[in-house]
């Protein structure tokens, strides 16, 4: 007889990166789950699964959901063996990430507006994306003429990290 394999949901964005921080162990452990995009504008889905807006949102077999992308990643490395997550985490790593986030999101943002994400697949929701941003971030198209400007900060930081 053969054991019925957990029916794992991971309710995501395509385009975060911290919905791919989760589908990474799920992938680097070959734990089969069920992705689920959420449309843009679609927050009763997450409201109604954990009473917060943020994806990735990760839904057992139990029917509990845990969200947060790093509790996320810490309890399918604890559940499902051997654990991967074993070294403290990289410390130059972890302060240039702080340091360069707030700087990757001009550059990254205007150019997920333009991907070919599940999420934003209607013309409708595209246009919901970017309307968002906007409102985070002012003109998109005025940061990605500003790539140039925005993304040598970024660079000398990344090459002097990767001589660690």
């Amino acid at each position: 007889m053969r054991l019925r394999e957990p029916t794992l949901k991971l309710y995501i964005y395509e385009h975060c990166p911290f919905c791919s921080r989760a589908r990474m162990m799920a992938g680097l452990k070959n734990i089969p789950l069920e992705l689920c995009v959420v449309m843009e504008g679609d927050s009763e889905t997450a409201l109604r699964l954990t009473g917060k807006k943020g994806l990735p949102i990760l839904q057992k077999d139990d029917g509990t959901c845990l969200p947060e992308s790093l509790d996320i990643v810490h309890d399918l490395d604890d559940t499902y063996p051997p654990r991967l997550l074993t070294s403290p985490a990289h410390e130059a790593l972890l302060a240039w990430s702080r340091q360069t986030w707030p700087l990757s999101l001009k550059l990254i943002v205007p150019r997920f507006t333009r991907g070919k994400f599940a999420e934003i697949a209607t013309d409708a929701a595209r246009q919901a994306f970017i309307a968002r941003e906007e409102q985070h971030f002012g003109s998109l198209d005025a940061l990605m003429a500003q790539t140039d400007t925005l993304l040598p900060p970024v660079q000398p930081n990344w090459m002097r990290l990767s001589r660690c």
